[in-house]
Parts: C-alpha cells; sequence; structure tokens
C-alpha cells in the first residue's frame, strides 16, 4: 500500500492521541509511504505550537522531534519533493471543490497527494478528505467521527 499522509494524520504517529492508533496500523501495512519537506515544516511548527500552548513539555516534543528524524534517517519514508504544478493545481482545486473550504496548505497536500501514483490519502481534516474524495481520490480520514 503506497501512501501519502497530511501532516494532520501524520503527527498522530508521533503523538499519543485519537487516531495514532489507526495511523501506526497504517504505517505499518505502507509498503511506501512519501514524505514531502511539506510534511516536515507542519510537524516541526505543530510541535512547536504545542509545545509554546503547554500541551506537551520540552522533553516531549524533543523526543516527538528526534523520532520523527530518526524515521527519516532510517528511510522509514520515501522523500517526495513538491512538483512545481502543484501550487497552479491547488490554485485551481479551490474552485474544483467549492463549497468545500480548502485552506492554502490543505490544497498542497491534496495537489500533492494528486502527483502520486496509486496512492492512499490519509488525513485527519474533514474539509481536506471531502476535497479528495470529490476528485476521486482514494482516502482515509482519520478520527473524524
Amino acid at each position: 500500500m503506497r501512501l501519502y499522509f497530511d501532516t494532520s494524520a501524520l503527527a498522530k504517529a508521533y503523538t499519543s492521541e485519537r487516531g495514532s492508533a489507526d495511523v501506526d496500523d497504517f504505517l505499518v501495512r505502507g509498503t511506501t509511504v512519501y514524505l514531502s519537506d511539506l510534511n516536515r515544516v507542519e510537524l516541526r511548527c505543530m510541535l512547536a505550537r504545542r509545545l509554546r500552548s503547554g500541551e506537551i513539555s520540552a522533553v516531549q516534543e524533543q523526543a516527538m522531534w528526534s523520532q520523527f528524524l530518526l524515521d527519516i534517517s532510517n528511510e522509514f519514508f520515501e522523500p517526495v519533493a513538491l512538483p512545481a504544478t502543484a501550487w497552479s493545481v491547488a490554485t485551481h482545486l479551490i474552485d474544483r471543490v467549492a463549497p468545500i473550504a480548502l485552506r492554502t496548505l490543505d490544497a498542497l497536500h491534496v495537489a500533492m497527494a494528486g502527483t502520486l501514483p496509486s496512492i492512499t490519502f490519509i488525513t485527519a481534516d474533514r474539509a481536506q478528505r471531502n476535497a479528495a474524495l470529490q476528485l476521486g481520490m482514494p482516502t482515509v480520514g482519520i478520527a473524524l467521527d
């Protein structure tokens, strides 16, 4: 199974929250798990935000980030570059999936996933899931009930 995770779902692999077990299950079953620089930046931002808000301690933040970097260095993920066309595809997605309210980075993730062959898109964002489904992309929503 070839997978691309939106960061909202990928983050659940490094935190303990609703949907974490589901994400872990997909990661175990994935034959190829793609990772973009967009995932990396968003995950770093999410961990820093949770530290600032007091949701996690500095020790927890460092442990989560270190595990993520270790997974990258152990080649758990298949790195994939955001293609230049993703920007224009994301721009057009906004109108194509209206009235679904896609945010900027969510549209970029959907556009990115759309460039990868035979993938399942995993997300924990309802609007993003709905947009990907509307485009006919195999999609799984995590912890959306």
